[in-house]
């Protein structure tokens, strides 16, 4: 049987990039808003592609579209992208992925896909005060963190086990907090008549949050040679998420997944 083929962080980068240009291919068609979101949008504007160290993409969706991209992977029995989401039953996750079955993954962290993805997160709307907002942000963190250990994997590997130990006394906590409680909490307000709007089902809190009114117009961002949507106002959003975005972090906290992955495609010889 032939050995595994391991791919490199950029082989694994280029995997990724073709489920970006299959996926927002798709979304064009349909007439579906989408937008570069998180280090994905970060490394169009500071690097023109991936951020060097990074292993991942994220695309952004307002909740609308989002909905509407849902029902077409539900109804539409020929699409040709693989999408995995807690409503289509087959993830626990709150929002959606594009997987590419072929590559199979490794080394993975807590409860992520067994197979190498792009992340689709809804953006929602969010009215109230200040103080307000703060304090349903905070209980959707927590909600969505309980969800996220309630499907983690333990591993008591050296360097990990205390935060497993934490994770292990939360566990039965956990079981009372599921992803249809993230959405139903996520989608409370409108997106189109919010004054506010981000990822909140998912989100890292109040970094991920500004004015509505930023998602409203589009502009074209270069990314590895190609041309992908972004909204027209980035600067206020990664200056919200990352700060002073443009200086590169130090060597510390340029983190991955810390996977490894192989494709399933070449022929197997029985020797």
């Amino acid at each position: 049987m032939r050995d595994k083929h391991y791919l490199t962080l950029r082989e694994i980068q280029l995997k990724e990039l073709s489920l970006l240009i299959k996926t927002t291919k798709f979304l064009d068609e349909n007439n579906i808003r989408y937008f570069l979101d998180g280090g994905t949008l970060l490394g169009a504007v500071r690097h023109k592609g991936f951020i060097p160290w990074d292993d991942d993409i994220d695309i952004g969706v307002p909740r609308p579209d989002f909905e509407k991209f849902i029902n077409l992977v539900k109804n539409n029995q020929n699409i040709d992208l693989n999408v995995t989401y807690s409503e289509l039953k087959n993830s626990h996750f709150p929002f959606a992925k594009v997987i590419d079955k072929n590559v199979v993954l490794e080394n993975l962290n807590d409860a992520e896909s067994e197979h190498l993805w792009i992340d689709i997160f809804p953006f929602d709307g969010i009215e109230g005060s200040p103080k307000k907002i703060e304090k349903r942000i905070k209980k959707m963190m927590f909600i969505s963190r309980m969800v996220a250990i309630r499907y983690s994997k333990l591993s008591f590997a050296k360097g990990k086990f205390f935060k497993h130990l934490v994770k292990l006394f939360l566990k039965p906590i956990s079981l009372f907090y599921s992803p249809k409680r993230v959405i139903k909490l996520s989608k409370k307000d409108n997106f189109e008549t919010s004054k506010f709007a981000g990822d909140i089902v998912w989100g890292t809190g109040l970094k991920n949050i500004i004015e509505k009114v930023n998602f409203d117009d589009y502009c074209y961002l270069e990314f590895e040679h190609e041309k992908f949507k972004a909204i027209k106002n980035y600067d206020i959003y990664l200056k919200t998420f990352y700060g002073d975005y443009m200086t590169l972090p130090p060597i510390e906290q340029r983190k991955t997944h810390n996977f490894k992955a192989y494709c399933i495609d070449e022929k197997v010889n029985n020797e």
